[in-house]
Order: C-alpha cells, then sequence, then structure tokens
C-alpha cells in the first residue's frame, strides 16, 4: 500500500482540485506480461488474477449511494456523502489544470 503524505478533499487548495499525494508504486502492467508464458509461474496464474479481481468486483457492488458523482469525506464526523455531478470542478476559470471530467 502507498504512504498517504498530503490530501485535500475540498476545493480550497492551491489547486483548486482534490488531490492525494503518495508514494509512487512501480509494478508490471498486465498488458505487457497477459500472453507471456514465463510470468504466469509459481504462485502467478491468470486464473487467481481474476479471482483476486472477482472478488474486489463483489466487494465494491455491496456499496450503494442515493446519487452519482464524487464520493467525499466530512472531516469533522468521518461520514462520507456524494456531490452531484459535475462535482464543481467543470466550470472554474481556467488553471492550466486539466479537468476532472470533460
Amino acid at each position: 500500500m502507498p504512504r498517504i503524505y498530503a490530501y485535500d478533499c475540498t476545493l480550497d487548495n492551491v489547486l483548486p482540485r482534490p488531490y492525494v499525494v503518495t508514494d509512487l508504486l512501480r509494478g508490471t502492467l498486465l498488458v505487457d506480461v497477459w500472453n507471456e508464458a514465463s510470468w504466469w509461474t509459481g504462485e502467478w496464474s491468470k486464473e487467481r488474477l481474476l479471482a483476486s479481481v472477482a472478488k474486489h468486483i463483489v466487494a465494491l457492488s455491496g456499496l450503494e449511494f442515493d446519487k452519482i458523482g464524487c464520493l467525499v469525506c466530512d472531516e469533522t464526523d468521518g461520514s462520507y456523502h456524494v456531490l452531484s455531478l459535475p462535482c464543481a470542478f467543470d466550470e472554474e476559470e481556467d488553471s492550466g489544470i486539466p479537468n476532472m471530467y470533460p
């Protein structure tokens, strides 16, 4: 898991966007090794990988929200709620930062 060094879930920061700064995680892109038989040895198998992905999809499917939007945490009480799209990211002045929802 990457270490989180800083984050801000609000628009009241230097970026005017929510952000998170974490460790860089190095890894291998699945698309680069999918067809390499030498990579799928020992504990690594396509079946185990797909079973792991399916397990995570099932866990995520249990989360339900009352609308589509941006999941935000209320820092005062730790509760979560959903901001309606476009989550206040689209119509801001041009800050040179790409929009989250073009």
